[in-house]
């Protein structure tokens, strides 16, 4: 009963504040020093409205975090599974990558061995007189080379399964990393940081409008 009588009275204190800060005028000297101990007042009761919300809002705060902490407790292992599945999946789709472009290796280096082989070919066809057929060897030696090997990929799309690229970037030196790249910006202004500086050096830093 005492907590509720405590509220009215605030809101109401509020309400009356709230009023007489809508209708204030400030004119004159007198008004002016009255509107500063008026501010006064607010401070007050906005510290009587803190001081009334902390404790329930502290016992709210330990009831999220305790909930909180349950529902961590059951996600924990489901999420360390599907950590332990990604990773197994990474494994195979790295590794039927790497076969796949062994693949691709191994099919460019036979054609290239070929392509070796019809231009031999040619020599020797141009050795014993034969001009045209050498012509056809040396054409079939450059059509092999231009020949682009693709191996199809040897896991299959599955539908709700995707995979993406990620990059580790290490700045060595932070003052060549420039604003700009392509018009989009990589370097967040600090106004914080401007801001400090301003106080530090009493205005004393000067950033140029253009």
């Amino acid at each position: 009963m005492e907590e509720e009588n405590q509220l009215v009275e605030i809101k109401n204190k509020s309400s009356s504040i709230i009023e007489t800060a809508n209708s204030m005028n400030i004119t004159n000297q007198e008004d002016l020093e009255y509107a500063a101990g008026f501010l006064k007042d607010i401070k007050t009761t906005q510290k009587k409205i803190k001081d009334y919300w902390e404790e329930p809002i502290k016992r709210a705060y330990e009831a999220h975090k305790a909930l909180k902490a349950k529902a961590n407790e059951m996600l924990e292992p489901l999420q360390n599974s599907e950590k332990i599945i990604k990773e197994k999946i990474s494994d195979y789709t790295i590794t039927m990558e790497r076969l796949k472009r062994e693949e691709e290796e191994r099919i460019r280096a036979e054609q290239e061995q070929q392509a070796l082989e019809q231009l031999q070919e040619a020599e020797r066809l141009k050795a014993e007189g034969n001009e045209v057929e050498a012509q056809i060897a040396e054409e079939n030696a450059v059509a092999m080379s231009q020949i682009d090997i693709k191996v199809d990929s040897k896991v299959d799309k599955i539908a709700g399964l995707s995979f993406r690229k990620d990059y580790e970037i290490v700045v060595t030196d932070a003052t060549k990393v420039p604003a700009y790249i392509n018009g989009t910006e990589i370097r967040k202004i600090d106004l914080a940081q401007i801001k400090r500086f301003v106080k530090m050096t009493n205005n004393g830093v000067q950033i140029p409008r253009n």
